[in-house]
């Protein structure tokens, strides 16, 4: 059968068969979502987890809360993929005591908050101008 067909909707002749990976986001999602009310062990997992995705982030804001900001320099996994299925849904998860780095001056700015709104460069370019210790790969 011919996707078109079996996707379209079915006012104009499909069968409006939903994408499997929507189908497994809603499920994914609302799981993680039911652990985490939940605050057992692998709430506790999940929560690290998060906490070691913001680290490795090194923004300021919450990561899954604000999932707008561009963080591909981060190396792919489960919290990655929640981010990039939130963003793509345009939806967040605000977690109650979440671990999130401070800006420590008044006035200051973070910086992988401004290398993550360039455009038109690649994740590791990001990480290769911002890394002061590379100089050449």
């Amino acid at each position: 059968m011919n996707r078109v067909v079996l996707r379209a909707p079915v006012e104009l002749g499909g069968i409006a068969f939903p994408n499997t990976s929507t189908i497994q986001d809603q499920k994914g999602i609302t799981n993680v979502m039911r652990q985490l009310q939940l605050g057992k062990e692998i709430a506790t997992d999940l929560r690290i987890l998060i906490a070691q995705a913001q680290l490795e982030s090194g923004l300021t804001n919450p990561i899954l809360d604000d999932t707008s900001t561009n963080v591909r320099y981060i190396e792919p996994g489960l919290i990655m993929h929640l981010h990039d299925r939130l963003a793509a849904l345009d939806g967040s998860i605000v977690l109650e005591d979440q671990w999130c780095p401070k800006i420590q001056r008044i006035h200051d700015n973070s910086i992988m908050k401004k290398l993550s709104e360039l455009r038109g460069v690649k994740p590791r370019e990001q990480l290769l101008r911002w890394h002061p210790s590379v100089e050449n790969i």
